[in-house]
């Protein structure tokens, strides 16, 4: 185990100024990526989508526990 250490002044500066940054997506997508994006979708089908995350949902609610395989 690492030995416990104290953040010099030089850290908590920083940790400080982390946090008040915004949080989330840096940027937009590329035109590039937003093509690809909708391209992909031709490639799902919806149906299987919601059935699989209806099942897995369910299966989920049933787990007793940390870690359980149903």
């Amino acid at each position: 185990m690492a030995e416990h250490t104290e953040p010099n002044r030089d850290t908590l500066a920083e940790e400080q100024v982390e946090s008040g940054a915004r949080h989330g997506a840096p940027q937009r997508p590329t035109a590039d990526q937003a093509r690809a994006a909708e391209s992909a979708t031709g490639d799902v089908d919806d149906d299987d989508v919601r059935t699989h995350y209806q099942d897995m949902a369910e299966k989920g609610a049933r787990v007793k526990g940390e870690g359980q395989i149903p």
